[in-house]
C-alpha cells in the first residue's frame, strides 16, 4: 500500500508540473533583481478621509479632503509632484464630463512635512466643490443628488515616470499601501443637526425587539 500510495503522489507531482509550464512558461533567467528593487513605484498612501462627499447645503465647506503621506524606494523624496483630475458622472449616468487634460491642482514637495510617526512626507489634500464645477464648466443647478465626481491623482517621480490608479494592483489600492491613486466622491446633503432633535416615545404593535 506505500509502494502504491508513493506512485499516486508521483503522478500528482509530474501532472502538476507539466500544468504550470503549459500555462506559464519558463521564467526568464537571470532574474533582473536590482532592476527589481529599484522599480518599487511610488504610493500616496490615504491615511485619513476628513470629507468624503460633497453637500450641496453646506458650500462654503463642501470638499473632498483627505491626509496622505508618500512612500516610494528614497522614503517618498522622489515624488516631483501629485496631480489631481476630475471627471463627472450624473447619478443616472446620462451625463458624463470627462476630465480635462489639465490637473485641477497639483501639490509639490515644499507643500508637504515629514510625519514623525512614519518619517515619510505628508500633508492634507483637498478639492473643494466650488474649484471643481469651475474646473468642469459645472454650475450648482446640473448637480442632482447621487451625482458622482471621480477624483483621479497622479505621482511623478524624479525620473518622469507617472503612477495612477491604472498602473496599481488590488494589493496596493486596499491592501497595506492603502493607495488607490482614486476616489468616488457622491453629491449630498446632510441633514442639519437641528433636526429630529427632541424627546421621542416609541409604541410597538408587533412582536419582535427594538
Amino acid at each position: 500500500m506505500r509502494k502504491f500510495n508513493y506512485i499516486i503522489a508521483s503522478l500528482l507531482i509530474v501532472t502538476t508540473a507539466i500544468s504550470c509550464d503549459a500555462l506559464v512558461g519558463d521564467p526568464e533567467l537571470p532574474i533582473p533583481l536590482e532592476e527589481t528593487l529599484d522599480n518599487t513605484g511610488a504610493f500616496l498612501r490615504v491615511l485619513s478621509v476628513e470629507s468624503a462627499g460633497f453637500d450641496v447645503a453646506d458650500l462654503a465647506t463642501a470638499a473632498y479632503a483627505f491626509t496622505g503621506e508618500l512612500q516610494d524606494i528614497n522614503n517618498g523624496n522622489d515624488v516631483t509632484k501629485v496631480d489631481f483630475f476630475v471627471g463627472y458622472v450624473s447619478a443616472d449616468r446620462s451625463t458624463t464630463v470627462a476630465e480635462p487634460g489639465s490637473p485641477i491642482k497639483t501639490y509639490t514637495p515644499d507643500q508637504f512635512s515629514v510625519r514623525e510617526a512614519s518619517g515619510l512626507p505628508s500633508t492634507s489634500f483637498s478639492l473643494t466643490l466650488n474649484e471643481i464645477l469651475a474646473y468642469l464648466s459645472l454650475g450648482l443647478g446640473d448637480l442632482n443628488l447621487g451625482d458622482n465626481f471621480e477624483i483621479r491623482w497622479v505621482l511623478t517621480t524624479t525620473d518622469g515616470t507617472e503612477y495612477t490608479n491604472t498602473d496599481a494592483s488590488p494589493a496596493v489600492t486596499g491592501g497595506f499601501y492603502v493607495s488607490p491613486y482614486f476616489a468616488r466622491a457622491s453629491v449630498v446633503q446632510g441633514i442639519p443637526t437641528t433636526i429630529f432633535v427632541g424627546d421621542y416615545t416609541i409604541t410597538q404593535n408587533g412582536p419582535g425587539s427594538i
